[in-house]
């Protein structure tokens, strides 16, 4: 074996296994670190989530979007829908959405009809419509630039 070979050898041991190598009456007390860390920042820096201030308890939602999807290079597809949601409780909700796409051939396809005459065959995406059950799980206050608060169900 080569010197530099032995060498790699030795620190690929050493950094595998340490505790080989450790003396096993040594320890080492942490509590001064843990304490430091725990009790970072004045108790007037410190939030805490408590309460919702909005309530979702027997609550309607509801929303419109509109957007773009990318499904085939060849078209050019807009979707735009409602979804209408009913909140039993603070964490749980039934939602149906639907969407209907506005579909256009691309750039990609006018260019391809334009250079060969020929055109390509494509699955117009037409509608979406569907229900689902959603829990929200995580709640939380977020600060904005330290200025505002924001109220935010996950």
């Amino acid at each position: 074996m080569k010197q530099s070979q032995t060498h790699s050898f030795c620190l690929f041991i050493l950094f595998m296994f340490p505790q080989a190598f450790a003396d096993p009456q040594e320890s080492v007390d942490v509590s001064s670190v843990q304490e430091k860390y725990w009790n970072q920042g004045e108790e007037n820096e410190i939030g805490v989530v408590q309460n919702r201030k909005y309530s979702s308890d027997h609550k309607f939602e509801l929303g419109t979007f509109t957007g773009t999807i990318s499904s085939d290079p060849f078209l050019d597809v807009h979707p735009y829908g409602l979804s209408l949601g009913y909140h039993f409780d603070s964490i749980w909700s039934v939602h149906v959405r639907g969407w209907k796409n506005s579909v256009g051939p691309s750039d990609a396809l006018i260019a391809f009809q334009q250079k060969t005459g020929a055109t390509v065959d494509t699955n117009n995406p037409k509608s979406f419509w569907g229900a689902e059950i959603n829990a929200n799980i995580l709640y939380g206050k977020l600060s904005l630039l330290g200025a505002m608060i924001i109220y935010n169900d996950l």
